[in-house]
């Protein structure tokens, strides 16, 4: 008898762990709804703490990452009228990757606001046995507030789980590179590219697909976030002179607050990046030859100095890149590629200048033919820029 009872004993435990599947650590309960405040909710990007101590999601490349274990979910935005009235809708995409290979897009259209309103949408994971890795970013370029170009303030407001559904894991940031640019940096659509001609999409951008491609070598199945990418970038901007705005980038960065967070006493804001790329120029060069000012690629050498001076107060511990690619071709413009050259070997063999170093990237054969990039051709670019990253000992191999 007592032989029976533990061979039974024996067998229900066989039974029992050959169909135990391991919940990973801090997953929730499946069908749950997921709330913004959630810590299984890593937030990616920049982005603006309201009034209400609410994540606005408004810079472009900001949003939010998580796992998730099941058939799909759905994700909810709230989004507010803009400060000064909105002027166009914004653009969301929901990324959803397996291991490293990304299975499925979803766009999401936040329209043009003159109230609170939600918008919601339903995403259906290919294999409800596996767990995927999502990431919920804004693409829209963002706005400058100052003028009627002002877009929505949104906001995640839950992600509801699918009955069968679970958060599985945490998303936990180990490594920061922010990128400041202009329209090369924020995907800006022209006939090269397809889409409608002045929007902008973060996906074609070199700076999302850099961001991505480093993310895949430090952990090969993305369910750790283990890089958050901060883009500063607007279309038709620049850092001297530019025929499209009346500001240069600093004072869009600096007006950028929606209202809240504001600098006080003209004090910059701490980025405290691990890495920041600076590729910005385009716009300087494009004003003035249109100005026909021969001293053109000396006030620029000279903007951009003060420009990465504000950029390493903000960021100290950073190792900034300075690069300038996407339209132009150094080929035919070789003094303004002088130009940021000589910045980078001014401060880095002043003494006086702090570590780490200033850096000069430019990948010989990827230069520009007059267009914006395609989103294979900036891939190229930032398949260099990765390794340029990767060979200079900026990131681990690994972190998982």
């Amino acid at each position: 008898m007592k032989k029976t009872a533990a061979s039974t004993f024996l067998f229900m435990l066989i039974l029992l762990f050959s169909n135990f599947k391991a919940v990973p650590a801090f997953a929730g309960t499946a069908g749950e709804t997921v709330l913004p405040s959630d810590t299984r909710i890593t937030y990616l990007g920049r982005y603006n703490t309201n009034q209400n101590g609410i994540n606005v999601m408004n810079w472009e490349g900001s949003g939010v990452g998580f796992n998730v274990q099941g058939s799909g979910f759905t994700v909810t935005l709230q989004s507010n009228a803009a400060p000064n009235g909105s002027y166009q809708a914004v653009k969301y995409r929901i990324f959803v990757y397996e291991g490293s290979t990304e299975v499925k897009e979803t766009l999401i259209s936040v329209p043009v606001a003159l109230s609170t309103q939600e918008v919601s949408q339903d995403v259906t994971l290919p294999d409800s046995t596996k767990t995927y890795h999502i990431e919920v970013l804004r693409i829209t370029e963002a706005d400058d507030t100052s003028s009627k170009k002002a877009t929505a303030l949104v906001n995640l407001k839950q992600i509801a789980l699918n009955s069968d559904s679970i958060i599985a894991g945490k998303s936990s940031i180990r490594k920061t590179i922010a990128f400041y640019g202009d329209s090369i940096t924020a995907g800006f659509f022209d006939g090269t590219n397809g889409g409608t001609y002045g929007d902008s999409d973060l996906g074609i951008s070199y700076a999302f697909q850099t961001t991505q491609q480093l993310k895949k070598d430090l952990c090969p199945d993305l369910s750790v976030s283990t890089i958050n990418a901060v883009y500063t970038a607007l279309s038709g901007i620049a850092i001297s002179n530019t025929p499209y705005w009346q500001k240069k980038l600093s004072d869009f960065y600096n007006q950028l607050q929606y209202s809240y967070d504001k600098l006080s006493n003209n004090i910059l804001p701490a980025e405290h990046a691990n890495i920041v790329v600076v590729n910005i120029g385009t716009n300087d060069m494009t004003g003035y030859f249109l100005n026909q000012d021969a001293d053109g690629p000396n006030k620029y050498a000279a903007a951009l100095k003060t420009f990465v001076s504000d950029i390493r107060v903000m960021n100290p511990d950073a190792v900034i890149i300075l690069t300038l690619w996407g339209t132009y071709s150094s080929l035919d413009h070789s003094a303004y590629w002088d130009a940021v050259q000589k910045v980078v070997s001014d401060f880095n063999n002043d003494p006086t200048s702090p570590d780490p170093k200033i850096l000069y990237f430019y990948p010989v054969g990827l230069e520009g033919n007059g267009h914006h990039p395609t989103k294979a051709f900036a891939g190229e670019f930032a398949a260099k820029l990765k390794a340029f990253i990767e060979n200079q000992g900026l990131l681990p191999a690994t972190i998982y």
